[in-house]
């Protein structure tokens, strides 16, 4: 599932890029959570996952901390944490921690790691890992919950940010200060629109997208000025027929890290 933005991850819109807005009994998902936003002058929404994108390869590493809830409370939620490695332009390795509930309501935590051309995952109580082809979306399904593996598809997805190539225009969503300045740049994306406009990683996630029944999402990121490194993104979206909201954290930028690739792990036939 590449709808969390990743890396995220994400982002809510205060314009929709066109076609109705949608709503559901939570109130419109893609609604941003600062309703005085901005339209940004002269930033065109490329040239911006332009300069994001050269700032996260030049960098290559960063940790991250993930949550997803509902509006309303209750199911999907889960919690996430991990660590990234930027290999190529629309790539990355992912090493994480996916916190989720199972059909009974436990939490259960699931260790996935995303290198090369494999997925890895090892189940809450496993001693033992499993090993897919990274572009098998079907052999999975047997061996991992939905919502894990969905959320698993989603961090080793395209990074959050390049969203906004999918974006008519971008609007100022305000400020984060915490010792550095960061500025919020927010996007509103009609899926259905989006995808007669877009190619290669960033088609491949709004294709996923559509394919889940989701019409329309919104993205923040607040990007410091300084580094063009993101720090926090916000997503809004309907999922499972719930208003839901995804928020990311991004932090240790630069510093290395170790994505553990399981030595000998099952490979199911």
């Amino acid at each position: 599932m590449r709808v969390w933005t990743a890396v995220a991850t994400g982002v809510i819109f205060a314009v929709a890029t066109g076609g109705p807005a949608h709503h559901s009994a939570d109130g419109d998902p893609a609604d941003p959570p600062d309703q005085h936003t901005r339209p940004v002058a002269k930033l065109d929404p490329d040239d911006l996952v332009s300069q994001v994108s050269r700032a996260t390869q030049r960098t290559r590493f960063a940790r991250f901390s993930i949550t997803m809830r509902p509006r309303s409370g209750g199911s999907p939620s889960a919690d996430v944490t991990g660590a990234y490695r930027f290999t190529r332009p629309y790539g990355v390795d992912v090493d994480a921690t996916i916190t989720a509930p199972d059909r009974s309501g436990v939490d259960r935590r699931t260790r996935f790691v995303a290198s090369g051309r494999h997925l890895y995952f090892k189940p809450s109580g496993g001693t033992s890992w499993v090993r897919f082809e990274r572009d098998d979306d079907v052999a999975a399904t047997r061996y991992v919950r939905p919502l894990v593996l969905e959320i698993a598809r989603a961090l080793d997805a395209v990074p959050d940010w390049r969203m906004f190539a999918a974006a008519a225009k971008l609007h100022k969503a305000g400020t984060l200060t915490d010792g550095t300045r960061e500025h919020g740049y927010h996007a509103a994306v009609n899926v259905a629109k989006a995808l007669r406009g877009t190619t290669d990683g960033t088609h491949a996630m709004l294709v996923d997208i559509r394919n889940r029944g989701i019409p329309r999402i919104g993205y923040t990121v607040w990007i410091n000025d300084r580094t063009k490194l993101p720090r926090q993104a916000q997503v809004g979206m309907e999922y499972r027929g719930r208003a839901v909201d995804v928020k990311a954290d991004y932090r240790a930028w630069g510093k290395p890290v170790t994505i553990y690739v399981p030595p000998e792990p099952t490979i199911p036939q």
